[in-house]
């Protein structure tokens, strides 16, 4: 299962390029989304490693991150439920409100971090 593993990983950095494209070019909502690609894709590749078999159609980070075994500090597990939330607004934004330059700044940060530290648990697995 490590060729499916690898399939998610390979994903991840193209995600995170094109959010950081979308913040330069004020697409504040498609930051989220790619953001959320990020995490989401990265996990799956989590979950393909730890269990061997092919990820569930889900977009729910939470229950992402649980498939792969993983203990999240308390602030991630925060931040990945907010995500998963956003996400949802900004794939089906039922006002058409704008997301703000602030929030997806945010949010890019936020990714960063997670996305660092999820390769820590990656390496620390095998």
């Amino acid at each position: 299962m490590e060729k499916d593993a690898r399939f998610w990983f390979d994903q991840v950095e193209y995600e995170m390029e094109t959010a950081r494209a979308m913040l330069r070019s004020r697409r504040y909502r498609y930051v989220v989304f790619c953001c959320h690609l990020a995490i989401e894709k990265t996990l799956k590749g989590l979950v393909a490693a730890a269990t061997g078999t092919t990820p569930p159609r889900t977009h729910d980070l939470g229950r992402l991150a649980e498939l792969a075994d993983l203990v999240l500090p308390v602030a991630y597990g925060r931040f990945l439920d907010e995500l998963t939330t956003l996400a949802l607004e900004a794939r089906y934004p039922v006002l058409g409100l704008p997301f703000p330059r602030k929030k997806a700044r945010e949010v890019l940060e936020q990714t960063e971090q997670v996305l660092a530290w999820l390769k820590q648990q990656r390496t620390s697995k095998g």
